[in-house]
């Protein structure tokens, strides 16, 4: 009788041991697919928070309505060292000089939000930029050979007239050493190295 009941007792606890066992490695696997799942929401929403130039310019279109009916915009600008290989920033300064009062004014946009236009001490960016300009993702193509190696986080773009002509000059740090490039505002093409 006791070799029957051990037998018994054997075959009703080892299913259930079995079960347990299952049911934990289950569990271990949820947990990793949710630890998954969280991280690439994570990434997402980084990334969901790094914007192009061009985008960036049409949220500061948005306060336009603040600043005299005569500014013009002069220069779109990475705030320092917060875009990353792609053209995409988290940070951008936006600005726009007014003839008529002989002032430049300052919008920053980071991380999808636009701050209230403030008056700058810029006098050098007094020339329009035309209508139509590459966007720095583009740019960031024209540049990627050339800024190869350096770190994520560590690019700077900036776009502003020189010699009348739109120009985006990047930074970047391959190898350690930093490297300016310049690339046409209208066409995206790498003006040198």
């Amino acid at each position: 009788m006791k070799k029957t009941f051990l037998i018994l007792a054997f075959f009703l606890i080892l299913p259930a041991l079995i079960l347990t066992g299952c049911a934990n490695k289950q569990t271990d696997q949820t947990e990793t697919n949710q630890e998954k799942q969280a991280e690439r929401v994570e990434n997402s929403n980084q990334k969901a928070t790094h914007i192009s130039a061009v985008k960036a310019y049409e949220m500061a279109r948005a306060k336009l309505n603040k600043l005299p009916n005569d500014a013009v915009l002069t220069y779109v600008g990475t705030m320092t060292k917060l875009a990353s290989a792609d053209g995409l920033a988290r940070g951008w300064e936006i600005r726009f000089y007014s003839p008529s009062k002989d002032q430049t004014y300052l919008i920053k946009v980071y991380a999808n939000k636009i701050e209230e236009p403030k008056e700058s001490s810029d006098k050098m960016h007094k020339d329009a930029l035309p209508a139509e300009w590459v966007d720095s993702y583009q740019v960031s193509k024209a540049v990627k050979d050339a800024c190869s190696g350096s770190p994520e986080e560590k690019y700077r773009f900036y776009l502003r007239q020189v010699s009348g002509k739109p120009r985006w000059s990047v930074t970047c740090f391959p190898d350690g050493k930093l490297k300016t490039l310049s690339v046409d505002g209208e066409t995206g093409k790498l003006l040198g190295l």
